[in-house]
Formats: structure tokens, sequence, C-alpha cells
């Protein structure tokens, strides 16, 4: 650094006193990269005298770097020719580096506009060629440097920055034509990609200026495409290249009109090739000290005005032309217009898309929010447009993978800069939770927590939240994830505390009410589950405060108003009431021992007294006491009215219980079909008539006060429960016989047709277990081996972990294929495939067509974890996804098994074949939440009212049956049905909730009435829905054999005519005899007992003995371990019922002579008999008896331990023994499809060069 003197230190020191930093550290500032306003570098310069000292060509540098930063990411097609000016007004020669580091840069964020560079450098070359070469030389530097380390998105970005330069003739054809030949001389799939890629931008060009060198390319491609040894993805490139080649390339031209700003011979073309060695000159990047600055900058602005002054010149050159055209018809209309003006009003939006454009582009290019918010003001952006910017900053920050705190920061910097920014904002969030069910996960979190980042900074008012009401009527499921989102952000900033205090705020009360509503204890209630269940139950303690003492509050108005009833009642009453008086004496005492009967009733069916209850009885005995004392004649009536609607009860239940007895269920709602109460109902049916007629007798003895004080005493009883009563809540499940999401399970709310009448005329396999999650699961079903042998027992494979399962084990495709059959696999994979060995295709399956990861988009085949590439592969290679743009999936691997059918009754109709058909449905989409049915069926389940996840589950599970029903008639129109087995398998538990976000699948699905779901070892997680359809079956039944999902290798093998011996030692069992004999009523002749999983990593398993289950531990901090209700009431089932025989399954059945006979599988979690004793799964082993108690009420681990020990000892420590280390690897930055042209795909191969060009 150069230091001054003292003298001149004080000096600069009083010329300095408006700024905020003094001389001496004016003259020893060093930026580092830290963004410093225009402005404030200007007065830094002023205030020092020395223009040569090293301080103030420092700043002058950084002037000149944030200059061409700020014209770089301004420029567009629009207003190219304004910024090459405002370009030549700087000093281009000294910045020469700088200008190139910056298109570079930007060529690389946003390679649509690398024609606008190109045409930018291109004007530029004119004047400083060696601009033009200094860029030439970095982009083959970087393509070649690109190249060698198989980097292919920066192979195409050079290349297209190439292409441009040389379509206007800043670069030569012998550079082109060299990358050409290079990339296609040992030709990959990849390297043909990016050669296709470059001549796609400057094929035109390349046509044009030597034809026989493109001719010799495209020979070179004719070769490749004939040698057949690339995908069919790049085959289908190539032959699209050709196809507009001989269409000349009309939609590809060379430049645009806007932006061929030069004349051919006015350019310096640079003769440069790939094989000469080239310095970057990266010195030019960097500051440094020039001895002669003020006189190098003086002869720049000698260049500058004589090169402006042309550009000024060629301008009035042409007005001229222009003008002297015109001037003989400018004359003959003056006369005409005298002075008259015309307006023209602009329609285009022009500006506005540009405004929009400017403002995406600062956003992007900015390194952090004070630079950003510095570049917007310097827009100056007008009042009426403050709305757009604020939309640009919102919509930017949506679009985001995940949500970034720089857009927080900068909504929040001009919100407080100027307050008209608030008001847009405040209307954007109200606009956004209206239409927030059209937003996609990610969009939802990231406006959701950039609005919370606006709230807890108050830069926007909270009288916002207003907008928002809380309740099961007025909120979505989008909506109410949106409120979670918001309010776990909101408590992650500020602190559960001090979130408490601005809720609590009294000045804020009204911006609350809809969040937090205390006019309605319905409402109240669904507030307090909520954040309860998200973790927030903290600020609802006064809601849970005012939900117990509003009852004790409303009270005295209650005793009020009945004591002036009774007066009144007195009053009216006659001398004659003496004698009603004796009569109501009786009366009193028998109301007075049905009431203590009831109420003792009432607390023998709860699990445990509590304040809430001892206060409600003591305001049932106050209430009580009140009426006791009114006039007895009503009384009286009352009773003798109570007396022969016993009777009458007693005499219609009894001829009930004699119908029972004569009919079966199904015959009695067929002959009965209004007759769906059962007894409990039809009481209460009853005793509301009775409450009816007895207000009657008394209506004009009551005001209409009376009446609305006692619903709102019913309201407050209601509110006034313990939330937390598990036996109460689902009490009345037990009622409902269903459990499921499909029809043949009783639940009638999803019709699934064709999946019912397949399992009623089959084997109903209705004591099957799975896994509790995919991968482990469909390994089993591929190995016959227990997950824990495999490695595959934690977790699911993401799409960017390196593993799958080990391929020392033979998986269902080669042991079929020894017998001779063809085997196939359609939809999804989910077993691995980092390496090209884990493929289907190398894993025993002849051919394959599907997804490899876990879950994808519905639509467009995105997928992915924490990258997100498309996924759909044909065999071993990534499939036209054009030829599949827009198909549903569930319908698309339909229509491959049914070409798969049609096959082999052609081509070789003696081969016996197997299909494994994984189809996507009913799993989440692409983030793993996103419920997306097909459009056919978005509106069909519109009697689904109060779940919209839940009603467009309906349509993803209504194209599941379609699909069944498809392949059954495609079996039976190509005559192969009667030698075929059918088998419909879960692969887990319904997701019926979840956390959104990557990962988790969180579709709409019910296990009720089972306990937990997908995640868990609860019967909801592993009891499978299944059934085995064939005419080799008997007959149809319901079969209660203990299986497990790894017996479905064994018995298949066993059907086709293998011997089970040769599958080696695996843990299925061959059950295939078992299921031939309906007759057979031993449930545990073949397995005895199963194993549910072993998780030593969390610490969690379970095991099932005969008609035990034994548990341990539990998995995601238990969040999914509860009961869940019913999918829907009466009112919310199908309008019209089902209609089996409008399907082709039930005409093909009646040819075949198979009669349908409906098979209701029903579970009854006899609550009545099963009281709940939870299993305290922390604190140890839990003991289930399932066949008494299949929803897992009942814990046994105490009353029988001695059987738990046994179980323990003899059934866990066998399994235990067996136990391998799981094969779970970290994710893999390496796997993200940007490295691999967007697609998911192996990327570990041992000779990645052969398969990839990465």
């Amino acid at each position: 650094m150069v230091s001054s003197p003292d003298e001149s230190r004080m000096a600069n020191k009083e010329r300095a006193k408006p700024s905020s930093m003094d001389p001496g550290q004016d003259i020893r500032t060093k930026t580092g990269g830290a963004y410093i306003p225009p402005a404030k570098l200007r007065l830094m310069q002023q205030n020092i005298s020395d223009k040569n000292s090293e301080a103030y060509q420092r700043l002058a540098w950084e002037s000149l770097k944030k200059s061409i930063n700020g014209l770089i990411n301004k420029v567009n097609v629009s207003n190219i020719a304004f910024i090459v000016k405002e370009l030549f007004a700087i000093n281009l020669i000294r910045g020469r580096g700088l200008l190139c580091r910056s298109i570079l840069r930007a060529q690389q964020s946003s390679p649509t506009f690398t024609h606008v560079y190109a045409a930018l450098i291109a004007v530029t070359n004119t004047k400083f060629p060696k601009v033009g070469e200094l860029l030439l030389k970095r982009l083959i530097v970087q393509f070649r440097r690109s190249f060698q380390r198989n980097d292919k998105s920066n192979c195409i970005n050079s290349t297209r920055f190439i292409a441009h330069l040389f379509n206007q003739n800043v670069a030569h054809e012998i550079l082109a034509l060299e990358i050409l030949v290079l990339l296609l001389e040992n030709a990959t799939n990849d390297s043909v990609e990016v050669a296709i890629a470059f001549l796609k931008e400057c094929g035109a060009k390349l046509e044009e200026v030597s034809r026989q060198g493109a001719a010799g390319i495209f020979e070179r491609l004719r070769t490749i495409l004939h040698d057949g040894e690339l995908n069919k993805r790049v085959q289908y490139m190539i032959e699209v290249m050709y196809a507009i080649r001989k269409d000349k390339f009309k939609d590809h031209p060379s430049i645009m009109q806007e932006l061929d700003l030069i004349e051919e011979d006015e350019q310096f073309t640079h003769l440069m090739t790939l094989e000469d060695d080239y310095e970057t000159e990266d010195r030019l990047n960097v500051f440094k000290l020039d001895p002669d600055f003020q006189t190098n900058e003086a002869k720049y602005d000698e260049i500058k005005q004589s090169i402006l002054d042309v550009g000024d010149d060629d301008d009035d050159d042409d007005s001229d032309e222009s003008g002297s055209d015109d001037d003989e018809e400018d004359s003959s209309d003056e006369a005409n217009e005298e002075g008259a003006t015309t307006t023209i009003i602009d329609n285009t939006e022009t500006n506005l898309i540009n405004l929009r454009k400017t403002i995406y582009l600062t956003i992007q290019s900015s390194l952090d929010f004070e630079e950003c918010a510095h570049k917007l003001l310097k827009l100056d952006i007008k009042p009426p447009q403050y709305a757009e910017l604020c939309n640009m900053i919102v919509d930017c920050c949506a679009q985001q993978r995940t949500y970034i705190k720089f857009f927080g920061l900068l909504a929040q910097r001009f919100c407080q800069i100027n307050p008209e920014y608030v008001e847009p904002f405040v209307e954007i969030l109200k606009n956004c939770y209206d239409t927030i069910h059209r937003f996609e996960t990610c969009k939802l979190r990231n406006v959701a927590k950039i609005f919370a980042h606006l709230l807890y900074t108050d830069s926007i008012p909270w009288t916002v939240l207003s907008h928002i009401k809380l309740n099961e009527n007025d909120t979505s499921s989008s909506s109410r994830v949106f409120i979670k989102i918001l309010f776990q952000q909101l408590a992650e900033s500020m602190g559960l505390v001090r979130l408490n205090q601005r809720i609590k705020d009294p000045t804020l009360d009204e911006a609350f009410k809809g969040l937090f509503p205390r006019d309605n204890p319905e409402y109240t209630r669904f507030a307090i589950n909520f954040f309860t269940s998200i973790g927030l139950g903290g600020l609802t303690d006064d809601l849970r405060e005012h939900l117990k003492t509003a009852s004790s509050q409303k009270l005295p108005l209650l005793q009020e108003n009945l004591q002036k009833l009774k007066q009144e009642d007195d009053s009216t009453s006659t001398s004659s009431s003496s004698d009603s008086s004796d009569n109501s004496s009786d009366s009193d005492s028998s109301d007075n021992s049905s009431d203590s009967s009831s109420d003792s009733s009432t607390s023998n069916n709860s699990d445990s007294s509590s304040d809430e209850d001892s206060d409600d009885t003591s305001h049932k005995r106050k209430h009580r006491s009140i009426r006791e004392q009114r006039p007895s004649k009503y009384r009286g009536e009352r009773e003798n009215h109570r007396k022969e609607e016993r009777h009458k009860l007693r005499d219609t239940n009894k001829h009930k219980h004699d119908m029972s007895r004569d009919y079966s269920n199904s015959d009695r709602h067929k002959r009965y079909p209004n007759d769906k109460k059962d007894t409990d109902k039809y009481r209460l049916k009853e005793r509301n008539r009775e409450n009816d007629k007895d207000r009657s007798h008394r209506h004009h003895h009551r005001s209409n006060e009376e009446k609305h004080i006692d619903d709102v005493k019913k309201n407050l009883k209601r509110a006034d429960r313990d939330e937390s009563s598990d036996d109460k809540k689902h009490s009345k499940i037990r009622k409902i016989r269903s459990w499921g999401d499909v029809s043949f399970h009783g639940s009638k709310q999803i019709p699934t047709p064709n999946i019912d009448l397949l399992a009623s005329s089959g084997v109903i396999m209705n004591n099957y277990y799975v896994s509790p999650l995919c991968s482990p699961s469909r390994s089993a079903l591929l190995t016959g081996l227990n997950p824990i042998r495999t490695g595959m027992q934690v977790g699911v494979i993401a799409a960017s972990q390196p593993y799958g399962l080990p391929l020392n084990y033979t998986t269902m495709g080669q042991h079929f294929q020894r017998l001779g059959y063809r085997t196939h696999v359609v939809g999804k994979w989910h077993q691995g495939f980092f390496r090209s060995e884990y493929l289907p295709t190398k894993r025993g399956f002849d051919s394959y067509f599907g997804y490899l990861t876990g879950h994808s988009d519905y639509f467009n085949r995105k997928a992915g974890d924490f990258f997100r590439g498309y996924d759909l592969h044909e065999m071993d290679h990534i499939a036209n996804l054009t030829k599949y743009q827009g198909q549903y999936s569930t319908d698309m691997y339909t229509d491959r098994v049914l070409e798969l059918i049609e096959e082999n009754q052609y081509e070789n109709t003696k081969k016996p074949w197997l299909i494994y058909m994984a189809q996507q449905s009913v799993h989440g989409a692409e983030c793993g939440d996103e419920i997306q049915p097909p459009r056919r069926h978005e509106n069909d389940y519109k009697y689904i009212q109060k779940n919209e996840r839940r009603r467009r589950f309906a349509g993803m599970v209504a194209a599941l049956d379609e699909s069944v029903g498809r392949v059954f008639k495609a079996l039976n129109d190509t005559n192969q049905l009667s030698r075929t087995i059918i088998v419909f398998s879960t692969d887990n538990g319904g997701a019926t909730a979840g956390t959104t976000g990557y990962h988790i699948d969180n579709s709409q699905g019910s296990n009720w009435p089972l306990k937990g779901g997908k995640y868990t070892l609860w019967e909801g997680g592993v009891r499978g829905t299944a059934f085995i359809w064939s005419k080799l079956l008997p007959k149809p039944y319901l079969s209660n054999q203990l299986m497990h999902i790894t017996d479905i290798l064994p018995t298949l093998y066993s059907a086709a005519g293998g011997n089970t011996s040769d599958l080696g030692d695996i843990d299925g069992l061959n059950q295939w005899n078992q299921l031939k004999n309906p007759n057979n009523k031993n449930n545990y002749q073949i397995r005895e007992h199963l194993l549910h999983n072993i998780d030593h990593t969390k610490h969690f398993w379970a095991l099932r003995y005969r008609n035990y289950k034994l548990t341990n531990g539990t998995s995601l901090l238990g969040q999914f371990d509860n009961w869940y209700e019913a999918p829907g009431q009466q009112t919310e089932f199908p309008p019209n019922g089902i209609c089996y025989n409008c399907t082709t399954t039930y005409q093909i059945l009646e040819e075949y002579g198979i009669k349908f006979e409906p098979i209701t599988v029903q579970i009854d979690c006899q609550r009545d008999k099963n009281p709940i004793i939870k299993c305290q799964s922390k604190k140890g082993m839990c003991l289930f008896d399932i066949e008494q108690d299949p929803c897992e009420l009942t814990n046994l681990a105490e009353k029988k331990s001695d059987l738990l020990k046994t179980i323990h000892k003899k059934i866990y420590e066998h399994y235990n023994v067996q136990y391998t280390k799981p094969v779970n690897k970290p994710f893999d930055p390496h796997a993200n499809p940007a490295l691999h042209g967007g697609f998911w795909k192996p990327w570990l191969d041992q000779n990645p060069i052969t398969e990839n060009f990465l």
C-alpha cells in the first residue's frame, strides 16, 4: 500500500468529513469482493487526491468491474444497441479480462441468452479484436478441459457459445469442424448428444460456408446411426437432426434478425484451432497497479470519443437519408395536419415484459441481497409497478428447489426502505393462500417460508393473518400444509416463547381470530388438534383454558334463565297443582335414579376420571336440581310416554333379533336395504324422537333463549372432552366393518369393481404380511429372503444413494428363467441402479420398462430426492420421453403389459412367461407427497367432500382398478386366461399421512380400523392386501393361512412345476398346496412364525408367532403410531353404489361359469372386549393377540409375561442370528442428473466413458 504524508492525510480528513470513512481507511481499502454501492465508490474516489495512487486505481478497478457486470446482466435482444454504447464508454482495453469473465459466467448461468452475448462480443470485436480473441482462447481451453473431465454440461455450454461466435464470424469454420470431428471420432451417447446440440446452433452457417465439411459430418452421423451401438434416445436425436437439415434449418437460423448488427466485411475473424496452446491471460482478471494510469485513461478517452462519434455520425446519416425520402410526403401532408397530434396506445406490454426480464436477471446475477436491492432501486421503478417487483421476488423464491434466505432478506429490505411495498406483499400473501391448492409442494414450502420471514421481521403487518380461517370447512389439505410450514418457520425464527407472546398481544386479537377461534367449540378443538399435531401445541394453551372455563362461564346465565322459567311456571299453575306435586315426587325419584345410573355408566366407560368429568357431573346435578322444581304435570306425561316407548323399543329389538337369525348379513342388506343401523343407533334414534315429543309437550313453557342455552351447553360439553382419549374418539369405528382402500375389504367409499370381482372369485389372503416400506418388500418378493439377510432392512433406496439388492442373491427372474420362462418387469424397480449390473435386465429379466427410483411424476417422469431429473427406462437405456410425454403412468405401464401379452401369443406360444407388473399407483408423485389422479377421474368423486387429498387419491385407485380389468380382458382375448396365475399384492401399508417434502410418501390411503400405517410395524403398516386368482384353484374362499411376501416366490415356483429345493436356503415357504385346499382350518400348518423386521439402527423390531405379535420400539418418533378414523361417512359413499355387472371382468367370469358372490373381509376391533392398554414402546416389549385383537388395543405384556419371554427367546433369537449389516450408503453428489443430461442413470460404472460422456 502507498502511504501519504501526515499533512496530506489531515487535509484529506477535512475534505472527507461528510463520508463515513477517513482517508487513511480510503487508501488502505480493499473491498475483497464485498459489495459497495457506486455512489459510495465515487465518493471514496473523490476523497483521494492522488489519481495515480494504488488506492484510487483500486477503487477505479472496482467501479469498472461493477459497471461491466451490471451491463452484462441487463443486456437482452431489445436493448443490446444501448448496452454496446455504454460498454464503449468504459475502458474495455483495461477491462477486457473482466468483460470476458463476466460474459462466460453469465452464459453458464443463462445458456438461453448465448446468442445475445455472442452478438455483444461480435460488435465489441469490430473495435477491440483483442476482446474477441481472448474470449475464444478461454472458450477453447474450457471446452478441452471439460472434454477431458467428461463434464457434459460444460461441454454443451462451451460449444454453444463457440457456435454462435462462428455464426457471427468471430470464429473460423475450421474450429467448428474440429470440434465436430473430435466429438464424433469415438462416438458415445453423450458425445453425440453434444455434437447434435452444436450442429443445431451452427449447422445453417456451416452449410453456407463449408458445404463439403458439413456433408462429411452428416455422413459420419449416418454411420453411427447404422452401427446401432447407441441407445434409442440418441438414435432418435440423430434422426431429428437429419429432419432439421432436410428442412434447411428453417427453425434454427444462424443469427436472429434483431441481432444481425455487423456487416461481414467489418468483422475480424480469428483463425484459431483446437490443437494450439493458448494463454488465457488470467492476470487480466485481477487488479494491477498502472504507473501511467492517467495517461492511459486519457488515451482511451480519445478512442472512446472517436468510436462514439462515428456511431453518432452513422445514425445521423441514416436519419438524413430517411428524411430526404420522406420530405416530399411530409410536405404534402403538412397542411392537413395543422399541428394535430396522434396518441398511440401501446397494448403490447413490451415495457412490462422487459421490466420483468431485467428484474429477473438482476436477482439471478446478484451475489447478495444488498447488491440486488441497490441494483433494483437504480432501475427507478415507478409506484404502479411496485406490485410487479414484489411478484417477481416471490416468484423467483417459489421456483427454487429449496428456500433461500436471500429472497426473504431482499423482500424485507424493500418493505423497510419504502412502506409502499408493504401492501403489494400483503395482497400477494392473500392471493397465494386463496390459490394454494394449485401450488406444487416445493413452491408451497418456499412461499410459506418467505412470508414467515416477512412476518417475524415485522416487514408486513400481522393483521394479514386475519385472512386465514383455520377450521375443517374453510381449509384444504394444501392450505393446512401452508399454515403448518408458516408457523413452524415462525417458531424456528422467533422461538416459541416470543411467538406465543405475539399471539397473545391484545392488539392482534383480530389477526389471530381465525387461526385460534373461540366462538365455535368445534373450530376451537380443530385448531388445538392441528397445532398439536405439528408440534406447536404450546400455542394453544389459552384455547384449552377457554374450553375448560367456557362451561362454568355459561352456567350462571343458564341457572338464571331456568330460575325465571320456574317462576313463570309457578305463576301459571292452578290450585290443583298440589295433587300433581304428589305425583311429581315419585317421578322425581325415578328421574333421579335414571340420571344417576346414566352417570355411572358413563364413568365406567371412560379410562380414567378427570376434573373435567367431575365438573361435568356437578353441572348435571345442578341442572337436575333446578329441573326437579318444575310443575309435575309435564314430568308425569313424559314418564308415561317413556314407558310406552320402552315397550315399543323392546318389541322392535326382539323382532330385529329374530330376523338376524334367519338371514345372513348379505341377505339382510339385500332384503332390507334401508336397515343399516344397529340396535345402538336405533335406540339413539328413539331417544331423540322421545326428546322431540317431550319438548313439544312443554314448548309453550320454554323460551327461545332457553333453547339457545341448551344448545350452547351441549356444544361446550362436547368440546370439553379430553381430545387425547382414544377409546372415545374411535368407539364408533367398530360398528363399521371395513378397512383399507379396496371395497372388498368393506369400505365402499372408493369403488374397485374389477379388483373385487377377482378377489371374490379367487382366494383372498386375509392373513398376509409385507414389509412396512417398498424397497425391503420388493427385495423379499424377488429373493424369498427376509430383508435382514440381504441387508435391505433399513429405509428405502433414495435415488442418489449408491447401493441396491446385493448381486450375490438370485432373483425371481433368474429362477424362472431356469424353468424356461420369458421374464419381464414393467413399472417400479427400486432395487438400485448406481451401476449397470443392478438393472433389471442384468438381474434375470428379459425386458424392462419403467422407472428406477422410488417415486416419479405421473405425467412428465420427473423424479428425485435432493436432485431432480427424468426417470423412464426401456431395457437398459433411457426411454424416448417424447413418445410418452403426457401419458398417465398407470395407463402407460398397462399398455406395455398388454403388448407383452400379445407378443407372447404370436411369437412363441409354447414358451411360458412371467410378468412382474409393479404399478406406480397409488404411490405419491415426484416429491413423494403429491397426489396425481388421471385427468379423467379428477372430478369423479365429488361426494368425498371433507378431504380433497382423499378425493384425488380415489382417482388414482380408480385408474389402478381399470388397469387390473384391462389386463384380465387381454388374457381372455388371447386365450391365455385358463392357464394364468394372477397374484395381487401391496408392498406396504397405506400412507395415511406424513411430512410433506422429499422422501416421504404422503398419499391419502386408509388402513382403518388397523393401527399405524406405512413406515411402522403395526398392523396398518405390514398387513397386506392380497389375493390370488387362477382357474387352477378349486373354488373361491377366504384364506386365513399365515403368509408372508417371501412365500410368493416358492409358491409360484411350485405352481409352475419347479422343485422348491432348487431355490436354496430361503425364508419363503411353499403354500401352493394349502391354497388349493379350502377345507384346511389350521392357519399355522405351513408357517407358524414370521418376521416383520429388525432394525438395530433405530432399535425397533416386530415378529409374529401363531396368533401372537411381539413388538419393541417405534419408528419415526412414533408420529404414525395411531389409530385412524374411517375414510368417510355414509354421505361420502358413492350415491349409486358399485356396479359390478357394468365391467368386462364380470362378463368374462360369467362366460367361465363363475358366479360372483361378494366376499367381504371383516375386521372387528371388538373394543368392548379389548380395553385400551397402550403399548409404551420406549419402555419395553409389547405383546398382542392378533386374532382376538387385530387393532392392537390391549397390550398383554404384563398379563402374559411368561409367554412374552418364551417367544422372545425362541423366535427373536432365531431371527436375530441371521441379521446382516445394512448395505445402505450415503448420498452421492455424482448421481445428480444435471451431470448426466438431466436423466437418472447408472453413474458408477467401472468404465463410464463407454457408457456416458460425463
